[in-house]
Protein backbone atom coordinates (compact mmCIF):
# COMPACT_ATOMS: atom_id res chain seq x y z
CA UNK A 1 0.00 0.00 0.00
CA UNK A 2 2.75 2.27 0.89
CA UNK A 3 4.63 1.59 -2.06
CA UNK A 4 1.44 2.52 -4.30
CA UNK A 5 0.89 5.46 -2.48
CA UNK A 6 4.62 6.82 -3.12
CA UNK A 7 3.84 5.95 -7.22
CA UNK A 8 0.65 8.05 -6.84
CA UNK A 9 2.81 11.13 -5.13
CA UNK A 10 5.40 10.35 -8.08
CA UNK A 11 2.68 10.83 -10.70
CA UNK A 12 1.42 13.96 -9.04
CA UNK A 13 4.64 15.71 -8.90
CA UNK A 14 5.15 14.57 -12.72
CA UNK A 15 2.42 15.97 -13.69
CA UNK A 16 2.29 19.23 -11.61
CA UNK A 17 6.39 19.45 -13.39
CA UNK A 18 4.58 19.09 -16.81
CA UNK A 19 2.72 21.99 -15.81
CA UNK A 20 4.96 24.13 -15.15
CA UNK A 21 7.47 23.65 -18.01
CA UNK A 22 4.02 24.24 -20.19
CA UNK A 23 3.32 27.34 -18.07
CA UNK A 24 7.29 27.93 -18.88
CA UNK A 25 6.88 27.34 -22.66
CA UNK A 26 9.28 24.38 -22.29
CA UNK A 27 8.84 21.78 -24.62
CA UNK A 28 9.03 18.24 -22.97
CA UNK A 29 10.43 15.14 -24.75
CA UNK A 30 10.49 11.39 -23.14
CA UNK A 31 14.49 10.27 -23.93
CA UNK A 32 12.37 6.83 -24.29
CA UNK A 33 10.03 7.88 -27.46
CA UNK A 34 13.10 9.16 -29.06
CA UNK A 35 14.47 5.37 -29.80
CA UNK A 36 14.01 4.25 -33.40
CA UNK A 37 13.42 0.95 -32.53
CA UNK A 38 11.67 0.02 -29.48
CA UNK A 39 13.14 -3.66 -29.10
CA UNK A 40 16.86 -2.44 -28.98
CA UNK A 41 18.36 -0.87 -26.72
CA UNK A 42 18.95 2.64 -27.01
CA UNK A 43 22.34 5.11 -25.54
CA UNK A 44 22.56 8.25 -24.43
CA UNK A 45 24.85 7.96 -27.87
CA UNK A 46 22.18 6.77 -29.95
CA UNK A 47 20.04 9.85 -28.69
CA UNK A 48 22.65 12.80 -29.46
CA UNK A 49 22.39 11.05 -32.99
CA UNK A 50 18.74 11.30 -33.72
CA UNK A 51 17.63 14.71 -32.11
CA UNK A 52 21.09 16.34 -34.12
CA UNK A 53 19.62 14.98 -36.74
CA UNK A 54 16.15 16.24 -35.53
CA UNK A 55 16.92 19.87 -34.90
CA UNK A 56 19.93 20.38 -36.42
CA UNK A 57 18.75 23.61 -38.74
CA UNK A 58 16.56 24.67 -35.84
CA UNK A 59 17.40 27.27 -33.41
CA UNK A 60 16.45 25.18 -30.17
CA UNK A 61 18.35 24.63 -27.06
CA UNK A 62 17.61 20.50 -25.41
CA UNK A 63 18.32 20.29 -21.69
CA UNK A 64 19.01 16.71 -20.73
CA UNK A 65 18.43 15.76 -17.50
CA UNK A 66 15.64 13.24 -14.94
CA UNK A 67 14.14 13.16 -12.05
CA UNK A 68 16.92 11.87 -9.86
CA UNK A 69 19.05 14.71 -10.53
CA UNK A 70 16.87 16.92 -10.49
CA UNK A 71 16.10 15.59 -6.68
CA UNK A 72 19.82 15.15 -5.45
CA UNK A 73 21.53 17.91 -7.25
CA UNK A 74 18.54 20.59 -6.36
CA UNK A 75 20.13 23.40 -6.40
CA UNK A 76 22.31 23.32 -9.45
CA UNK A 77 19.35 22.01 -11.41
CA UNK A 78 17.39 25.09 -10.37
CA UNK A 79 19.80 27.51 -11.24
CA UNK A 80 20.44 26.07 -14.32
CA UNK A 81 16.77 26.35 -15.29
CA UNK A 82 16.87 29.78 -14.33
CA UNK A 83 19.65 30.58 -16.43
CA UNK A 84 18.63 28.90 -19.47
CA UNK A 85 14.85 30.93 -18.74
CA UNK A 86 17.04 34.34 -18.96
CA UNK A 87 18.71 33.11 -21.82
CA UNK A 88 15.90 32.93 -24.02
CA UNK A 89 14.83 36.70 -24.53
CA UNK A 90 18.81 37.51 -25.41
CA UNK A 91 18.45 34.86 -28.22
CA UNK A 92 17.72 36.40 -31.69
CA UNK A 93 16.09 34.75 -33.23
CA UNK A 94 14.56 33.46 -30.15
CA UNK A 95 15.24 29.76 -29.13
CA UNK A 96 13.33 27.23 -28.37
CA UNK A 97 14.23 25.36 -25.29
CA UNK A 98 12.98 22.00 -25.16
CA UNK A 99 13.94 19.55 -21.63
CA UNK A 100 14.97 15.90 -22.30
CA UNK A 101 13.90 13.58 -19.95
CA UNK A 102 16.18 10.17 -19.09
CA UNK A 103 14.54 9.04 -16.10
CA UNK A 104 13.05 6.00 -17.24
CA UNK A 105 16.22 5.94 -19.74
CA UNK A 106 17.99 2.25 -19.56
CA UNK A 107 21.50 4.19 -19.48
CA UNK A 108 21.84 6.32 -16.25
CA UNK A 109 22.10 9.97 -17.32
CA UNK A 110 25.33 11.14 -15.23
CA UNK A 111 25.56 14.74 -15.40
CA UNK A 112 23.30 17.59 -17.05
CA UNK A 113 24.12 18.25 -20.93
CA UNK A 114 23.13 21.37 -22.69
CA UNK A 115 23.14 20.91 -26.46
CA UNK A 116 22.24 23.97 -28.77
CA UNK A 117 21.49 24.30 -32.21
CA UNK A 118 22.60 25.64 -34.49
CA UNK A 119 26.09 24.85 -33.25
CA UNK A 120 28.31 21.92 -32.26
CA UNK A 121 27.01 20.06 -29.18
CA UNK A 122 28.54 19.97 -26.11
CA UNK A 123 30.48 17.20 -25.40
CA UNK A 124 31.60 17.86 -22.13
CA UNK A 125 28.92 16.06 -19.44
CA UNK A 126 30.19 17.67 -16.69
CA UNK A 127 29.58 21.21 -17.25
CA UNK A 128 27.95 22.96 -20.17
CA UNK A 129 28.88 26.83 -20.06
CA UNK A 130 26.24 29.65 -20.05
CA UNK A 131 26.61 33.11 -21.49
CA UNK A 132 27.48 35.35 -18.46
CA UNK A 133 24.25 37.32 -16.64
CA UNK A 134 24.77 40.77 -15.52
CA UNK A 135 23.10 41.08 -12.49
CA UNK A 136 22.94 44.86 -11.08
CA UNK A 137 22.59 45.64 -7.27
CA UNK A 138 21.82 48.56 -5.50
CA UNK A 139 23.76 48.95 -2.31
CA UNK A 140 21.75 51.17 0.50
CA UNK A 141 22.00 51.44 4.04
CA UNK A 142 22.56 54.13 6.93
CA UNK A 143 25.55 56.44 7.19
CA UNK A 144 28.09 54.13 9.08
CA UNK A 145 26.82 50.87 8.54
CA UNK A 146 29.64 49.08 6.23
CA UNK A 147 28.75 50.00 2.54
CA UNK A 148 32.33 50.64 1.06
CA UNK A 149 33.37 47.61 3.67
CA UNK A 150 31.06 45.32 2.36
CA UNK A 151 32.35 46.27 -1.33
CA UNK A 152 35.82 45.46 -0.75
CA UNK A 153 35.62 42.42 1.14
CA UNK A 154 32.89 41.08 -1.97
CA UNK A 155 35.56 41.47 -4.13
CA UNK A 156 38.28 39.94 -1.83
CA UNK A 157 35.87 36.84 -1.58
CA UNK A 158 35.48 36.57 -5.90
CA UNK A 159 39.49 37.02 -5.98
CA UNK A 160 40.66 34.45 -3.13
CA UNK A 161 38.43 31.29 -2.58
CA UNK A 162 40.43 30.31 0.78
CA UNK A 163 41.05 32.59 3.52
CA UNK A 164 44.93 31.10 3.45
CA UNK A 165 45.32 32.42 -0.23
CA UNK A 166 43.61 36.16 1.41
CA UNK A 167 46.35 36.38 4.13
CA UNK A 168 49.20 35.29 1.96
CA UNK A 169 48.21 37.90 -1.27
CA UNK A 170 47.48 41.16 -1.63
CA UNK A 171 44.41 42.89 -0.42
CA UNK A 172 42.04 44.51 -3.31
CA UNK A 173 40.88 47.73 -2.15
CA UNK A 174 38.12 49.02 -4.30
CA UNK A 175 37.31 51.87 -2.29
CA UNK A 176 40.10 53.47 0.36
CA UNK A 177 39.45 52.69 3.89
CA UNK A 178 40.84 54.02 7.84
CA UNK A 179 39.59 52.88 10.92
CA UNK A 180 40.94 53.22 14.53
CA UNK A 181 41.68 50.05 16.51
CA UNK A 182 43.30 49.86 19.88
CA UNK A 183 45.87 47.45 20.99
CA UNK A 184 47.28 45.86 24.22
CA UNK A 185 46.28 46.72 27.86
CA UNK A 186 46.77 50.64 27.77
CA UNK A 187 44.35 50.42 24.25
CA UNK A 188 46.82 52.01 22.33
CA UNK A 189 44.81 53.75 19.77
CA UNK A 190 46.47 53.12 16.30
CA UNK A 191 44.77 54.30 12.81
CA UNK A 192 44.41 51.55 10.29
CA UNK A 193 44.79 52.87 6.14
CA UNK A 194 44.16 50.76 2.95
CA UNK A 195 43.84 52.22 -0.73
CA UNK A 196 45.48 55.14 -1.97
CA UNK A 197 43.71 58.93 -1.20
CA UNK A 198 40.43 59.47 -2.91
CA UNK A 199 38.60 62.60 -2.55
CA UNK A 200 35.67 60.58 -2.96
CA UNK A 201 36.16 59.56 0.67
CA UNK A 202 36.55 61.87 3.25
CA UNK A 203 37.34 60.89 7.03
CA UNK A 204 38.11 64.25 8.24
CA UNK A 205 34.51 64.41 9.80
CA UNK A 206 33.87 61.60 12.62
CA UNK A 207 30.08 60.91 12.15
CA UNK A 208 29.52 62.00 8.61
CA UNK A 209 28.87 60.23 5.88
CA UNK A 210 32.86 58.78 4.09
CA UNK A 211 31.50 58.43 0.72
CA UNK A 212 30.56 61.53 -0.64
CA UNK A 213 29.44 60.66 -4.57
CA UNK A 214 28.07 56.85 -5.21
CA UNK A 215 29.65 54.82 -7.46
CA UNK A 216 29.22 51.97 -9.60
CA UNK A 217 31.95 48.81 -9.75
CA UNK A 218 32.11 46.10 -12.56
CA UNK A 219 32.76 42.82 -10.83
CA UNK A 220 33.27 39.97 -13.34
Amino acid sequence: MENFQNIIQQLLNKSKFLETLNEDQIQYINANDIRSNKKILTTISDVDTILERTYFNDNVILWYSSDNMKLEREDEWRQTYQELLLELPRCEPRRKLIYVDFSDFEQKLEYFKIVRFPSTIHNDDKSTSLPPIEINVLLMGETGVGKSTFINAFVNYLKFEKLQQAEQGEPIVLIPVSFLITIGEHFNEFIVKFGDVDQNENYEQQGQSVTQQCKSYVLK
